[in-house]
């Protein structure tokens, strides 16, 4: 090792590999870990990576990472790792143990090499959180206090950012001041675990190309870029409502017209109405009697229609009572068949028939048991009285036949007396209304011969001729003034638009002086970052370390160059006064203003300077925008009241105009309209004359159809009484033959029991048990019936006296809803008849009555119409002045419609429009235009006038509002689109860089690295950011964004905010954006490696993992990333003096050849190898210079070959593999021999010194 390079001498495990033990292992040479499986040996490899700065969890593996790092490498307070490292001679210490709470490792730098006393006090470790650094500080060495992995790895790889790390890096960084060693971690950790992914590969190419910890992104813009765009909508869409804002102008004017017109038209019609009343108070006086002599006639018709109306109301009152009582009668006939009545009544007669059956069967029963008299004699007895018994109740029911016959026939007398009285009074009436009828049809027939003789022709009004005249005159003068305005106005107009361009080249003016503004505080800033450049930046080194660094590197470097942290720049120490080769005439170059400290100053002075002139600039113009503003308002002013003055002369010249047609018209009209009056009138007449010949008809009609209804009333009374009658002789014959069937069945019965007794001589058991239960039967069938006898009985008198009476109960209903039917038409044949006498009446009076009603009407409709004008203030002249002809109804309900429509028109299209603006203004929230309708909502709210309260407000932004606006957007689209520029542009810098990288990545693999079957390996590095989804949409807004910044330099550009492309692409680059807000890029995806090589003769290219592994052997496999790694580590360091200890696991598959290849190939890159070589030959192990065997329960010892074991051998090669075995100094304690198979010695020496 040379003395002035940086290079690591040992680790040494202090109560970490083996508990209470210290074992230090030599890296100051390839070193060669042998033992059994699962002995330990990957264990040690595995905190090589730690020392580079490489996370501790990323060293577990399987099972291991289910815990913390610590509980396997710093499970106590006690435990340490320690790496002992030379600095250009100077020996240091990297330490880490666990924290206060055992749960993550922390790191120390000590300024001196490994001593057993800085860690052991007597027989105890010292405790590294509570006594190391004190005990450290003790013995007079520099202890840091406690760090996290990220200040460490920082400070290891002279990576540093910060200023409180910048001063340990010098005093403990693993490299020179000039150099670093960015992500070396990285490198050697790829190495070590051999399975390392393409991923990881790219990761460490990205690492050395940006700035950016391989990534690249817009954060938090998207929200932005949204408000921007939804902004830039709000503004595109109300300003592409800007046409409307004349049309309502115009609205407004003509709502203010039409004001004015219904408010003359209310004072025409109040001299109107007052004329009228006159007129109509002459014609009152006139009809006073006439209405005393109507109301009388009305009086006598209501006492007539009352009259018939109580009598109506009597018969109703009849008709349901009679309804009542035959529902009453229905019910109870119901009520007696759902209980069986009939039949029960029928028991009841047969009441003697079952008491004799009951003494017969008596008798049998004696016959039966008795021997007094013959059997024969006794049953020709008994049928002798069973035949007399039925013929006797036969004779009974015959005799009810007869007051049947008589009841029916005199129900038949009393409905047809009935229906034929009935009808005699329906024919009488109906002879008196049909007489009337046709004496009233003969007096409608003269009064249209009267009115055909009222038909004539009139002549127009003198005076309405003469007042056309005069009207004509008064148009003729209004058009003179009117042209007077129109002249004026023009005028006014052009002056507006004048004052209008100025205003807007003012704004421009505001617009480009802001620009400016900003581009100067733009250049300030990175003027002032150029005067304060921040630590890792090539500007600070070239200031720290090269003093004429502005006459060379200087003048040629950019400023965004000497800003790059990247570059990691160091000390050539035999600088050559060329560039790659090229010498240069660097005094006829001046140095730019970035390369001296005065310039900068000076630079910064002069910015504030012109900043502070810029904004004296801004006030001044904001101050002539200010009075362009004020002179454009009076302009604007100055053209209203010429409008004013125009619409007024116009108004009055249409107004005359209209007068001028209503005379006109009323002229014509005249001539017609006496002989219209008398037209309608006999239309009128001739159309009562036909309604009454309809009522004749339908009065003839209802009687037709009440005479049918009463002779249908009265065969249906009949047909009743007739169903009557049929079902009390069915009900007689009925019972007869009921009677003649029991006859013949007890006769059958004494027959057959008689056979029986003659056939038995003794007494028979089933002809008694028969009898004696069939006289059980009879006595209490005897004792139900003498139990219904007063029901019965009651039954028989409804029977006999309420049933027969249902005909005439049907018949008198029928009776009274005639009656009723023909007291409604009556009463309708009244109110018809009444209201065409009064009809007649009134005809009688029509000239008089006309007229009342046609004044009376229009005064009405006068009032009307003033009462819908009542929220317009009347003219005071025309409504005090006399009544102007012209203005009649009819002519003023034409202005009034007229006035109205437009007034209407106006304020729906005000209403309308402005709705329409309010929504433009409100359609995008939360915008600025939202705002700008918030801030007058509220005070608008309370005077709603359907739009018109908005119009000053809209009227307001149209004309100066939306400038601030677009001054607004203007400046966020600048902001917008300069991010997603410089995004844009350090994705195209990034690629631009990874082809440097590659090209100089190409220089750095060994190209002589060759092994057998293996040969020329190279890589080749590219990107796709040019594939990546939204690079098409950055680029296009990049590209909109240089293309408007362009147009903003050049004054002659009008429009100052970007145009729709701009917005599209900003909108495209939006939608980009993933959910956490966050348009990203990884540029480890976006690194493509390949790898080629020539195995066998034959070109190979490698893409992946996979395809790596099909490569030759693993091992073989595994050297070509060796190759590839030790290019990024010739990157890394490049000609820094820097040994680097990488740690590689089981390198068995490799053979002989291919294993002094490698080694060759480390030397030559300064790297230090620290191997597992399980059952190694010995060949193999000459390789090393260190060789250690891990033994049972960890024990360490050297591995010694057996050709060096010779008596002049030194015991330093011994002293160095554990201090339980092998310390510097001469231990005591035992040494033992193994002989392996393989020809190996393994020397183990206890140590004594266990703590």
């Amino acid at each position: 090792m040379r003395t002035d390079d940086f290079h690591l001498v040992r680790i040494v495990l202090i109560d970490s590999y083996r508990k209470g033990d210290i074992v230090a292992v030599r890296l100051d040479g390839h070193v060669n870990v042998n033992g059994i499986n699962a002995a330990g040996k990957t264990t040690l490899l595995r905190t090589i990576p730690l020392f580079y700065g490489e996370m501790a969890a990323r060293m577990l593996r399987g099972e291991q990472s289910k815990k913390a790092f610590t509980d396997h490498y710093l499970p106590r307070s006690t435990s340490y790792i320690v790496f002992e490292y030379a600095r250009r001679g100077q020996l240091c210490m990297a330490v880490l143990h666990s924290n206060a709470t055992g749960e993550s490792v922390q790191y120390r730098f000590i300024a001196t090499g490994y001593s057993r006393d800085l860690f052991v006090v007597g027989q105890s470790i010292v405790e590294s959180n509570t006594q190391l650094y004190r005990h450290v500080e003790k013995h007079g060495f520099q202890c840091t206090r406690a760090l996290t992995r990220s200040e460490y790895r920082s400070i290891i790889q002279n990576d540093v950012d910060r200023r409180e790390l910048r001063s340990l890096a010098g005093q403990f960084a693993f490299t020179g001041s000039g150099s670093r060693l960015s992500h070396i971690d990285r490198i050697v950790t790829g190495m070590f675990v051999r399975a390392a992914t393409f991923r990881d590969l790219r990761s460490i190419i990205v690492s050395s190309i940006a700035q950016d910890e391989g990534q690249l992104e817009i954060r938090d813009q998207r929200d932005k870029m949204d408000i921007w765009i939804r902004d830039h909508d709000a503004y595109v869409d109300i300003m592409g409502e800007a046409g409307r804002v004349a049309g309502l102008v115009e609205a407004s004017k003509a709502r203010a017209s039409a004001i004015v017109s219904l408010s003359l038209t209310k004072g025409h019609l109040i001299a109107l109405e007052r004329a009228s009343s006159t007129q109509l108070h002459a014609v009152k006086k006139e009809l006073k009697a006439l209405e005393e002599q109507v109301a009388t006639e009305r009086a006598q018709v209501a006492q007539k229609s009352a009259e018939t109306r109580g009598r109506l109301s009597g018969q109703d009152e009849a008709l349901k009572q009679a309804r009542a009582q035959l529902e009453r009668l229905d019910a109870q006939a119901k009520r007696y068949q759902d209980e069986q009545f009939e039949n029960r009544a029928q028991d009841e007669e047969r009441l003697p028939s079952v008491q004799a059956d009951l003494e017969m069967q008596e008798k049998s029963l004696g016959a039966l048991v008795g021997n007094q008299r013959s059997v024969t004699e006794e049953y020709e007895r008994l049928e002798l009285q069973a035949d007399q018994r039925t013929k006797a109740k036969i004779a009974d029911i015959e005799k009810d036949r007869a007051p049947i016959y008589e009841e029916i026939d005199r129900l038949k007398g009393d409905c047809e007396a009935h229906y034929q009285g009935l009808e005699s009074v329906l024919r009488k009436e109906h002879e008196r209304a049909l007489h009337e009828a046709h004496e009233e049809a003969r007096g409608y027939a003269e009064r249209i011969g009267w009115l055909n003789g009222r038909i004539n022709d009139a002549q127009a009004s003198p005076e309405l001729v003469m007042q056309k005249e005069a009207k004509d005159d008064e148009c003729e003068k209004a058009r003179c003034t009117l042209e007077q305005s129109r002249k004026a106005r023009e005028d006014t107009q052009r002056a507006r638009q004048a004052e209008k361009a100025r205003f807007e080249d003012a704004d421009r003016q505001l617009g480009r002086i802001h620009a400016r503004l900003q581009e100067h505080k733009g250049a300030l800033q990175g003027a002032m970052q150029m005067g304060d450049a921040a630590p890792g930046t090539l500007i600070h080194f070239l200031r720290a370390q090269v003093p004429d660094w502005r006459e060379s590197i200087g003048k040629l470097a950019s400023r965004e160059l000497l800003l790059r942290t990247d570059l990691v720049p160091e000390i050539d120490e035999a600088p050559k006064q060329s560039l790659y080769g090229v010498r240069l005439r660097l005094d006829r170059i001046e140095a730019p203003w970035h390369a001296h400290e005065e310039t900068i100053e000076a630079r910064i002075a002069q910015l504030k300077s012109e900043i502070d002139a810029e904004q004296a600039r801004h006030a001044a113009q904001e101050s002539v925008l200010g009075q362009a503003r004020a002179a454009l308002d009076a302009a604007v002013k100055a053209e209203e009241d010429a409008s004013r003055a125009y619409q007024t002369a116009d108004e009055r010249l249409r107004r005359l105009s209209g007068e001028q047609q209503s005379l006109k018209r009323q002229i014509e009209e005249s001539r017609t309209r006496a002989k219209k009056q008398a037209e309608e009138e006999r239309r009128d007449v001739a159309a009562q004359q036909k309604a009454l010949e309809l009522e004749i008809q339908q009065m003839q009609t209802a009687f037709d159809r009440t005479v049918r209804e009463n002779a249908a009333a009265r065969q249906q009374a009949l047909n009743a009484i007739e169903e009557t009658k049929r079902g009390k002789l069915a009900a007689i014959e009925a019972t007869i033959q009921r009677e003649r069937a029991e006859l013949a069945a007890e006769l059958e019965r004494l027959k057959a029991e008689r056979h029986r007794s003659l056939a038995a001589k003794g007494i028979d058991p089933d002809t008694l048990s028969r009898l004696e239960t069939a006289i059980t039967t009879l006595r209490a069938t005897i004792d139900r019936i003498r139990k219904d006898i007063p029901v019965i009985a009651q039954y028989h008198v409804w029977l006999q006296t309420q049933w027969p009476q249902r005909p005439a109960y049907v018949a008198q209903v029928e009776a009274i809803e005639t009656e009723v039917r023909r007291l409604k038409d009556e009463l309708a044949r009244i109110q018809a008849d009444a209201e065409r006498r009064n009809a007649a009446f009134m005809k009688e009076l029509d000239a008089l009555e006309k007229q009342e009603h046609r004044i009376d009407g229009e005064l009405s409709a006068v009032r009307v119409r003033i009462e819908k004008l009542s929220h317009v203030r009347e003219d005071a002249d025309a409504a005090h002045a006399d009544h102007d002809a012209a203005h009649t109804l009819a002519y003023l309900d034409e202005i009034k419609r007229t006035s109205e429509s437009a007034l209407l028109d106006a304020e729906k299209k005000i209403e309308d429009d402005v709705g329409v603006i309010l929504r433009a203004f409100t359609k995008h929230r939360g915008t600025a235009p939202d705002r700008f309708y918030e801030s007058y909502r509220s005070d608008l709210a309370a005077h709603s006038k359907r739009g018109r309260e908005w119009l000053p407000a809209i009227q307001e932004w149209f004309a100066s509002r939306h400038l601030e606006v677009r001054r607004v957007l203007r400046d966020g689209a600048s902001l917008l689109g300069q991010t997603v520029d410089e995004f844009y542009d350090a994705l195209r810098t990034f690629r631009t860089r990874t082809q440097s990288f590659s090209r100089e990545l190409q220089t750095c693999i060994d190209s002589s690295a060759d092994f057998e079957k293996i040969t020329n390996v190279q890589a080749r590095i590219q990107t796709t950011v040019d594939t990546l989804n939204y690079w098409p949409s950055i680029q296009a807004l990049s590209e909109e964004f240089r293309l408007w910044v362009e147009r903003q330099d050049d004054e002659r550009q009008d429009d100052d905010l970007p145009h729709q492309e701009f917005c599209q692409a900003l909108r495209r680059v939006s939608q980009c954006f993933e959910r956490e807000n966050t348009l990203s890029a990884d540029l480890v995806d976006l690194i493509q490696l390949e790898i080629d090589l020539v195995e066998n003769g034959r070109h190979v290219t490698v893409r992946d993992e996979k395809t790596l592994e099909h490569v030759s052997s693993n091992g073989i496999s595994y050297l070509i990333l060796i190759v590839l790694f030790l290019g990024f580590l010739q990157r890394v360091r490049k000609d820094a003096p820097v040994q680097v200890v990488c740690a590689v696991d089981e390198l068995k598959n490799l053979d002989l050849g291919n294993t002094e290849r490698l080694f060759n190939l480390l030397d030559r890159h300064r790297v230090t190898l620290i191997s597992a070589f399980p059952d190694a030959d010995p060949e193999v192990l000459r390789l090393f210079a260190h060789r250690y065997t891990i033994l049972e329960e960890r024990r360490i010892g050297s591995v010694v070959l057996d050709d060096d074991l010779e008596p002049a051998q030194p015991r330093e090669e011994q002293s160095l593999g554990s201090t339980q075995f092998a310390q510097a100094e001469e231990p005591e304690g035992s040494t033992e021999s193994v002989v392996e198979p393989d020809r190996l010695a393994t020397t183990l020496e206890e140590d004594p010194d266990h703590v």
